[in-house]
């Protein structure tokens, strides 16, 4: 909940956020766009780069992980 709340659009990205920058980027609608990053991260970079990675929630989640 923490690391929701730290980001500007106030939810988690999810594959369909993906998918639409890509489907963006594939079709004609984007055909005068050329050398540039297509940031898709919910407003995040904006807010707080570099941040959410040492945050105390964050890092004890990443501890839990499985990998």
């Amino acid at each position: 909940e923490v690391l929701r709340g730290m980001c500007p659009v106030q939810r988690f990205g999810q594959v369909r956020d993906i998918s639409n920058a890509a489907l963006f980027l594939a079709s004609s609608a984007s055909s005068y766009v050329s050398g540039t990053a297509l940031v898709v991260d919910g407003g995040s970079t904006l807010t707080c780069p570099n941040m959410v990675f040492g945050h105390p929630a964050f890092v004890k989640l990443y501890s839990q992980a499985k990998m």
